[in-house]
């Protein structure tokens, strides 16, 4: 019976710090973000049509550090970023570059809008 006991709270313990880790991992996923120019563009806020993508001005080169999901501060570098590798950067017809710009995601095609701010949210 003894023996039951502590294999029921070895199970329990090794449930609840596998849990931890897993709400730690979620808190500390980066938010949607790649960097162009040396300005740090958030989102994607919501989809575009085609129609509103001007003229391609960078691409998603480089994954964002793995040490964002560690809770460790990174530093993005220009083409650096969440959007899948490959993914093409596009001005927005109407918008300044410096506001916005548009990711043509590679595996789906479609436009999303990123908006930079002046803070990480």
């Amino acid at each position: 019976m003894r023996r039951l006991a502590v294999l029921v709270m070895a199970a329990l313990l090794g449930s609840f710090v596998a849990a931890c880790d897993l709400h730690r991992s979620q808190e500390c996923m980066p938010y949607e973000q790649f960097r162009l120019n040396g300005v740090i563009y958030y989102g994607p806020s919501e989809p575009i049509g085609r129609d509103q993508l001007g003229d391609e001005v960078g691409e998603i080169t480089k994954p964002i550090p793995d040490s964002a999901a560690d809770c460790e501060p990174f530093t993005l570098e220009d083409g650096q970023g969440n959007p899948p590798l490959g993914s093409k950067v596009h001005a927005v017809n109407g918008m300044d570059p410096a506001v916005a710009l548009a990711v043509v995601e590679g595996p789906t095609g479609e436009p999303r809008l990123y908006r930079m701010r002046p803070t990480a949210p």
